[in-house]
């Protein structure tokens, strides 16, 4: 205090107004960070779990072509009749079974449960 006490009415302006810029300059730096945090808010709720997803869908065809590469090698390798025709049984009932869990799919999307439920019980 004892500075100001020195000084005159034209030194203590300057330093007045300067507080009021640093009391500006900061409500703004508060006013920008809220924007900030509200921006990151927005990424963490909505954007990253979009992004968590994407990848496990990417995890899931790569399994999906790992596995289909691996039928087609074991399609070409059998050496019985008997297992291949085995064998194409069970790609026939795959396909069933893949056409029927998307029309039930499709119908729980549609609302239509009971429908769907006929087709569970139909497979």
């Amino acid at each position: 205090m004892r500075l100001m006490n020195g000084l005159t009415v034209r030194g203590k302006l300057p330093f007045a107004f300067g507080c009021v810029l640093m009391t500006m300059l900061g409500a703004f730096s508060v006013l920008q960070l809220s924007r900030v945090y509200g921006e990151t808010d927005s990424i963490l709720v909505y954007r990253l779990p979009g992004v968590r997803e994407s990848m496990r869908m990417v995890e899931a065809a790569n399994r999906f072509r790992t596995r289909e590469s691996a039928r087609k090698d074991y399609a070409d390798f059998m050496a019985s009749d008997e297992g291949r025709e085995l064998y194409e049984a069970a790609i026939v009932d795959w396909k069933g079974y893949v056409s029927a869990t998307s029309q039930t799919l499709a119908l729980m999307r549609a609302g239509k449960a009971a429908e769907a439920r006929e087709v569970i019980a139909g497979a």
